[in-house]
């Protein structure tokens, strides 16, 4: 397993550093007396409709879409693969088992 910071890419970064700024803000209104303005009030609008759509992207109907995607690559991929070389890889064709004998019923 890699280690945690061999896996960030730029879109995790980014989703960390939103969040992390939703915390801080929410964090100021609490505990902090902020200035009543509309720049304020935008910020934060903005980074919460931010938050909402990591999350929506990355448990939403997209992570499901990029898993399809993928498993659609790697079909493709074998079938590429089975179409250039077709005697490879191939399985033999195995005889049918035949059917287990049925127990004697031994009469009264």
């Amino acid at each position: 397993m890699k280690p945690f910071l061999e896996r960030l890419d730029r879109p995790t970064i980014i989703a960390i550093i939103l969040i992390v700024s939703l915390v801080a803000l929410t964090f100021m209104l609490v505990f902090h007396s902020v200035p009543d303005s509309d720049v304020f009030k935008m910020l934060a609008g903005g980074l919460l409709t931010m938050a909402v759509m990591i999350t929506q992207f990355d448990f939403g109907s997209s992570s499901g879409s990029k898993d399809k995607d993928k498993n659609n690559a790697d079909t493709l991929k074998g079938a590429m693969q089975a179409l250039a070389n077709p005697n490879a890889g191939a399985a033999p064709i195995a005889e049918p088992e035949a059917a287990p004998p049925k127990p004697v019923q031994q009469g009264p």
